[in-house]
Parts: structure tokens; C-alpha cells; sequence
């Protein structure tokens, strides 16, 4: 990384990424799941921990037809409550990105 200029900062590094390909029922599914704590404390949502992205990339192996979806989201889940590889690891389990837990939520 390039030394920022004088009166500016380089942007902080606060993105943790998970990867999950399946092969099942005739398609091939592609889930990433990026977090950040980044704009906790940017917002006036009190509980505010972690945002995320949510991608989801379905190719038909039949026809190669292809379906991508993204969703964003917040959570008051902390980020050692909340990894991105044990979301994705619920959702292979359960088919839905959602966690529940005292006060966090973090669904799609």
C-alpha cells in the first residue's frame, strides 16, 4: 500500500470473506459472504457491529443458465460471534443465511 498524503489516511483493512461452492440437484451454487466492523460506531443504529454482503452465484449445469443475487445487511453479532465461514457453514446446514442470537440478528 501506497503512503497516504500528507493530511489524509489510507483506508483501514476490516474485511473478512468466506467461499462456499456446492454441487447438488443439477446446479452448481456459489455463496460468498463478506463482513466488516468498519462502520460500527458511523451509525445511529445503537447495537450496530458488523455489515455484510451476501452473494449468491446459481449456474444450471443443463442449460448454463445463470442466477446472481446480493444482499446486504447488518448485524449486532460481534465478529467473533459471527464469522463468515460459520455463517455459510448454517446456511449449507439450514438454506438460509440467519443467525439469531440474544440481540443479533443477521438474516437474508
Amino acid at each position: 500500500m501506497k503512503p497516504a498524503k500528507p493530511g489524509f489516511s489510507n483506508p483501514k483493512k476490516d474485511f473478512r470473506v468466506a467461499h462456499d461452492t456446492t454441487m447438488q440437484h443439477g446446479r452448481i451454487e456459489k455463496r460468498t459472504l463478506t463482513t466488516s466492523s468498519l462502520l460500527k460506531g458511523y451509525s445511529d443504529w445503537p447495537y450496530l457491529q458488523q455489515v455484510f454482503k451476501y452473494e449468491t452465484d446459481v449456474t444450471e449445469k443443463k442449460t448454463g443458465e445463470r442466477t446472481q443475487k446480493v444482499c446486504y445487511g447488518v448485524t449486532s453479532l460481534t465478529a467473533k460471534q459471527a464469522t463468515p465461514s460459520a455463517c455459510l457453514i448454517l446456511f449449507a446446514v439450514t438454506g438460509k443465511l440467519k443467525m439469531d442470537f440474544t440481540i443479533g440478528v443477521m438474516s437474508c
